[in-house]
C-alpha cells in the first residue's frame, strides 16, 4: 500500500484508518515500526517493534496488530511495560 509493506491485512487496514484519523486531526505524530531496546541492568535482552505510535488528546499510544498473541510477544510486552512504564495496545481482528 503506497509503497509500504505490511505483515498482514489487519496491519495495513489499521494504518489506513490511522492515516485518516491523522488527516482529521484526531491523532498526531503517526509513525510506523519504532524500535524499542529492552535492556535490563545495561544488558540488551531484545528489542520490540510495535506497529504504530501516535498521540491523542489523552497522550501517547503505542499499539500492535495481532492475529495470534504468542508467548514470546506477551513476554516482550510485559518487559516493555516494566521498562518504559507504558502498555502496548493490542488491536485484534474483529470477530464475525
Amino acid at each position: 500500500f503506497q509503497g509500504l509493506t505490511f505483515d498482514s491485512k489487519l496491519e495495513r487496514d489499521r494504518w489506513v484508518f490511522l492515516l485518516d484519523c491523522q488527516s482529521r486531526g484526531l491523532v498526531t505524530g503517526l509513525r510506523r515500526q519504532s524500535r524499542y531496546a529492552l535492556r535490563v541492568e545495561g544488558h540488551l535482552i531484545c528489542t520490540i517493534v510495535p506497529d504504530f505510535e501516535y498521540c491523542t488528546q489523552d497522550g501517547q499510544v503505542i499499539e500492535d496488530t495481532k492475529g495470534v498473541l504468542a508467548a514470546e510477544w506477551n513476554l516482550k510486552r510485559k518487559l516493555f511495560r516494566a521498562i518504559y512504564g507504558q502498555d502496548i495496545r493490542v488491536v485484534r481482528k474483529p470477530t464475525e
